[in-house]
């Protein structure tokens, strides 16, 4: 579970020229497979610290079903994690700024020490932009809300590329 800072955010906090605003597009998923993307609505700074100090993810954020062919687009500012049984194309923004909530680090599983989480929820919660967004759609949906355009391929078969006819199999030939 992490969040990467909005530009202004980025620029204000971290003293760096922009944040990370990234897409995901799902390749594969599992039946069932679901990804934590933004909170619920109405949760406020404190309710997030003390689910994030719990680790009680699902009570403060909106768990969303996913599925091959879909596209999310998550702005900076959005907490955010996709499930187990999920391959996902992301596009990214180049940047390294993120905070983690996690006791343990994304990279290799090894524990925080308790101070450097604290500091890391702090930073997390000042980054942070409270809203249910994004949402996933269904069908071929491009649309602006605010200037943040968002879309969902209709099919799992990228549109630059017809699928193929499928082959026949030629008899097997006995040797001569």
């Amino acid at each position: 579970m992490h969040l990467r800072a909005d530009d202004s955010t980025a620029r204000r906090l971290e003293g760096e020229p922009h944040g990370k605003t990234e897409a995901w597009h799902i390749l594969d998923a599992a039946p069932g497979a679901t990804a934590l993307v933004g909170t619920r609505p109405g949760v406020d700074r404190d309710t997030l610290h003390r689910a994030l100090l719990a680790q009680d993810f699902d009570a403060v954020m909106r768990r969303l079903p996913g599925r091959a062919g879909q596209t999310v687009h998550v702005p900076g500012g959005t907490l955010h994690s996709f499930g187990p049984g999920t391959l996902v194309y992301e596009i990214e923004q180049t940047s390294d700024i993120q905070q983690h909530a996690m006791r343990t680090r994304m990279e290799d599983g090894s524990p925080v020490p308790e101070p450097e989480w604290h500091d890391n929820l702090a930073r997390l919660l000042d980054a942070w932009r409270p809203g249910p967004r994004p949402e996933f759609h269904s069908a071929t949906d491009i649309r602006s809300d605010g200037g943040v355009v968002r879309w969902t391929a209709g099919t799992t078969t990228p549109p630059w590329r017809t699928p193929s006819p499928p082959r026949r199999s030629s008899p097997t030939r006995e040797p001569r």
